[in-house]
C-alpha cells in the first residue's frame, strides 16, 4: 500500500522578522521546518505539501524548493481568491490589518 501525498502541518512555516516569539516556539518552529526538510527526501513517489502559517509569496516560494505545494487555510477565509491574486501579482502576502467595527468593544 502506498501513499498519494502527505500532508506537513504545525508550527509555522515562516515568520515575520519583527515578531517576538518565546524560546519554546522558536523550538517548535525550527522542529517543524528541520521536520519538512528531513522527511521529503525520503518519500519517493509520495508527494508532499506543507501547511501553516504562510504570510508572503516569498516564502511559500521557497518553501517549493522543498515540497510539492503549499496549503492555505486561514489565509483563504479572509480572502477566498487570495490564490488568484498571488498568481496574478495582485499581492504579495496575506497580511492584513483589522478592520474595528464602530461601537465595539
Amino acid at each position: 500500500m502506498g501513499l498519494d501525498f502527505i500532508e506537513l502541518s504545525g508550527g509555522t512555516y515562516e515568520s515575520l522578522a519583527f515578531e517576538h516569539k518565546r524560546d519554546s516556539t522558536k523550538r517548535r518552529d525550527a522542529f517543524f521546518l528541520e521536520f519538512a526538510d528531513q522527511i521529503v527526501p525520503a518519500l519517493s513517489r509520495t508527494r508532499s505539501y506543507v501547511t501553516g502559517g504562510f504570510k508572503t509569496v516569498a516564502g511559500m516560494e521557497d518553501s517549493l524548493k522543498t515540497v510539492d505545494g503549499v496549503g492555505l487555510g486561514r489565509a483563504t477565509c479572509g480572502n477566498p481568491f487570495l490564490p488568484r491574486d498571488f498568481a496574478m501579482g495582485k499581492v504579495q502576502g496575506a497580511v492584513w490589518k483589522a478592520a474595528r467595527v464602530s461601537g465595539q468593544a
